[in-house]
């Protein structure tokens, strides 16, 4: 588990290391939470983002959902609910990153097949 003070930390960090799960607020020190969502590094698997908001405004949640966000949660934030989105999101995450690990398989071997020659 990790946290930042600020978007600009919290795009630092991003670079720096892959997050399976992101929890952004809507509304940072230094920007505002889609825009962190819009300049963070995803990575793959695509890490999960969750906006949470104290505002809520149908363009928020609209902007949020566009850019990519896999939640949108308003403040107050029942745990219970909170934390069967962040499993859910993460069983997403482990899908697809089996699917990825199969492609990636399936695409060095056809690799080795087409530049394969027997003797």
């Amino acid at each position: 588990m990790d946290t930042a003070e600020t978007g600009s930390e919290a795009m630092e960090k991003s670079r720096n290391r892959h997050y399976n799960l992101a929890l952004l607020g809507t509304m940072l020190p230094d920007m505002r939470g889609t825009e962190l969502l819009s300049l963070m590094d995803m990575g793959v698997p695509r890490t999960r983002a969750i906006m949470i908001t104290g505002y809520p405004s149908l363009d928020s949640t609209i902007e949020s959902l566009n850019l990519g966000a896999d939640g949108y949660l308003i403040k107050p934030i029942e745990p219970e609910k909170l934390l069967k989105i962040m499993e859910e999101k993460l069983r997403e995450q482990e899908e697809e990153g089996r699917k990825y690990e199969q492609a990636e398989r399936v695409l060095q071997t056809e690799t080795m097949l087409k530049y394969y020659e027997p003797l």
